[in-house]
């Protein structure tokens, strides 16, 4: 539990010091205040503006972490922490969400819509669905099973006028109509 509560602290820190951020993905552990049990939750991706990012840094330096050295992208930022051999750790996307530091959201758009649920903030459900699908297509090459559930529950729910006009942006137009529609069908029928 030690986890949470330093989590708690620095995000806390965050709100109180007008830090704009949020918590991008796998935080079930977080809301239900227990150990991380799965890999991809060993790791708290965030997003912070870039404004904020030099108190958000020195924040983290004072309770501890360590950086990483960047492994594949100069827009993300990792820190670590580690107290009795276990390991708590941050990844941090600096000014907007990317991958090999191509921008497909940015920071405008996520710190207006973020939404905060219990003690932190998370992307509106619209981002997160769109964050999801670039993620699994241009990171992952495939939908995790997680990812599909999240997805094929929040599709029937959000702007879908939105999504389909920043995947256009991201990839092209009948490229990401296509992805639109593709997802839509495959992921709405998903059991």
């Amino acid at each position: 539990m030690e986890k949470i509560i330093i989590i708690k602290k620095i995000l806390n820190y965050f709100e109180n010091n007008n830090i704009s951020y949020c918590v991008l993905r796998n935080y079930n552990f977080m809301l239900e205040e227990r150990l991380p049990l799965t890999a991809s939750e060993k790791s708290i991706d965030l997003f912070i503006a870039t404004k904020d990012f030099p108190e958000a840094d020195r924040i983290l330096e004072r309770y501890g972490f360590k950086k990483r050295k960047p492994q594949f992208s100069l827009k993300h930022k990792s820190y670590f922490l580690i107290r009795r051999g276990d390991t708590l750790s941050f990844d941090i996307q600096v000014g907007g969400i990317f991958w090999n530091d191509l921008k497909y959201l940015d920071e405008l758009s996520i710190s207006k819509k973020r939404v905060k649920i219990s003690y932190f903030y998370v992307l509106s459900d619209t981002d997160y669905v769109l964050m999801l699908l670039v993620h699994s297509i241009l990171g992952k090459r495939h939908f995790k099973r997680e990812y599909q559930e999240i997805l094929s529950v929040l599709l029937a729910s959000i702007d879908k006028g939105y999504l389909k006009s920043s995947l256009s942006e991201i990839f092209n137009p009948s490229l990401g109509k296509f992805i639109f529609e593709i997802c839509s069908e495959r992921l709405c029928s998903y059991s």
